[in-house]
């Protein structure tokens, strides 16, 4: 059997004309897109925290207002608590109800309490349990804001939602019709945004073509494959709580 030695992989290939100044034209509106995203997220979206980080905020005297909104289908029973920490809005969810037997996932009023809510289940009412952290500390009624989708624990607010699914769509369609990526291929691209988009989002609008201030990739050098990135995706996605 004749064996044929395998030649370098050849320099990713360069979009000429029109279709180069497009691809351009698209990576950059997504950038961009992302950018405006990601910031609103920060300014106006609220982080995913828990009760013990309430209760330490309250107890050093950091927050002094807190806000309360119950759940419309469950009454006083499920609360959504939020407070200001500098710049950042905080969110929890909180039962409040009896416990049964020193276990804080049992109920004896007929309530389904999910595992999910962990220690954020707490004996009586979540005023009284705060007041006895802090006498001072003030609670306010605020609309009911529901479950939203979140963004490495950044709840989205809306119409934001929205904008980002819209926005991830796009990404994935670009990551599969323009032309041939730089630094991975094309499935490698799109199993990394599709399972971890955070980190690999920004990577594949910096890393896959031609981006200010980025060196361009060495001729032979090294792709990730499809197989490589789908269980890298995996991995990060793990990391980061995609979600």
């Amino acid at each position: 059997m004749t064996t044929v030695a395998e030649t370098p992989a050849s320099p990713p290939a360069e979009p000429r004309g029109r279709w180069r100044v497009l691809l351009a034209l698209v990576r950059s509106a997504l950038a961009v897109g992302w950018l405006v995203v990601m910031v609103t997220v920060l300014v106006a979206g609220e982080r995913e925290s828990s009760l013990a980080q309430l209760e330490q905020a309250v107890a050093s005297g950091e927050v002094g207002v807190v806000g309360l909104a119950e759940a419309p289908e469950r009454g006083d029973r499920e609360v959504l608590v939020s407070w200001r920490d500098g710049l950042v809005r905080h969110v929890t969810w909180v039962v409040q109800g009896p416990r049964r037997d020193g276990d804080p996932l049992a109920d004896d009023g007929g309530f389904e309490v999910d595992e999910g809510y962990g220690e954020n289940v707490i004996e009586g009412d979540v005023r009284a349990h705060l007041t006895m952290l802090d006498p001072d500390v003030r609670f306010e009624a605020v609309p009911w804001r529901g479950h939203r989708p979140t963004l490495m624990e950044w709840r989205v607010p809306h119409p934001w939602s929205g904008a980002l699914v819209v926005l991830y769509l796009a990404t994935l369609l670009g990551v599969l019709t323009s032309g041939r990526p730089w630094r991975a291929t094309r499935w490698a691209w799109f199993w990394l945004v599709l399972g971890a988009a955070p980190v690999a989002v920004p990577a594949y609008l910096l890393l896959a073509g031609r981006a200010a201030g980025v060196p361009h990739p060495r001729p032979g050098a090294y792709r990730l494959t499809g197989g490589w990135a789908f269980l890298l995706s995996v991995a990060v996605g793990t990391l980061v709580g995609v979600r």
